[in-house]
C-alpha cells in the first residue's frame, strides 16, 4: 500500500504590480527598482526621420483621382420620359405610389423619374412601360404600345379556329 499521507507544500504569492502609472508610482513609493522604457513607434503609424516614404507619390495619386472624378457625369432620365411617365399616370389615374407598387420599386424612385433625377434602369424603365402602356426606351419615346396577347389567345386573335383541328388535344385518340 502507499502512503497517501504525504502532502504536497503549495506557494501562493502575490500578483505583480500592473504596468500602470499608479502601480508604477506605488513601486517606486516602496523603495523598489523601476525601470521603464518606451517602445519605438508605439501607438500609430507614423512615419520617424530617416523611414522611407511614400506620401509625395501617393499624395500625387490623390491629386489625380480627385481631377478624374471631377469629370465622372451621371446619366439621368430625359424630360420627354419624365414628362410621358407623369401625363400616363395622370391618364390611368393613378398616383406615384400605386405606380411604385405595380414597378416593385419604391415611391421616391417614381418621383425621382417625374422630377428627372432618377438614374434610369433598364428594368425599372420596361416595367414603367408595361403598367403605363408607353414607350420609355428607344426612338419612339411617348408612342402607344400595342398590348400583347396572352399565349392561350393568341390562336383566337389571328382567326384560327380552336375546332378546326389546331387546338392541342384535336391529335389525341380516346
Amino acid at each position: 500500500m502507499q502512503d497517501t499521507d504525504s502532502w504536497e507544500t503549495i506557494t501562493f504569492r502575490a500578483k505583480k504590480p500592473k504596468n500602470t502609472p499608479q502601480g508604477i508610482e506605488k513601486a517606486r513609493q516602496q523603495g523598489l527598482a523601476v525601470e521603464t522604457s518606451r517602445k519605438f513607434n508605439a501607438g500609430g503609424n507614423k512615419q520617424g526621420p530617416g523611414v522611407p516614404t511614400n506620401a509625395g507619390r501617393i499624395a500625387e495619386d490623390r491629386n489625380s483621382i480627385d481631377e478624374d472624378a471631377d469629370k465622372i457625369e451621371v446619366k439621368h432620365v430625359s424630360r420627354d420620359v419624365s414628362r410621358v411617365i407623369q401625363q400616363a399616370r395622370s391618364e390611368l389615374g393613378i398616383t406615384q405610389r400605386d405606380l411604385a407598387v405595380r414597378v416593385n420599386v419604391p415611391a421616391s424612385t417614381v418621383a425621382d423619374y417625374e422630377a428627372g433625377r432618377g438614374v434610369p434602369n433598364q428594368q425599372v424603365l420596361g416595367k414603367m412601360e408595361r403598367v403605363l402602356g408607353y414607350k420609355l426606351r428607344g426612338k419612339d419615346i411617348g408612342s402607344k404600345m400595342e398590348p400583347k396577347h396572352p399565349k392561350g389567345k393568341q390562336a383566337a386573335a389571328t382567326g384560327a379556329s380552336a375546332g378546326a383541328g389546331a387546338g392541342r388535344g384535336a391529335s389525341r385518340k380516346h
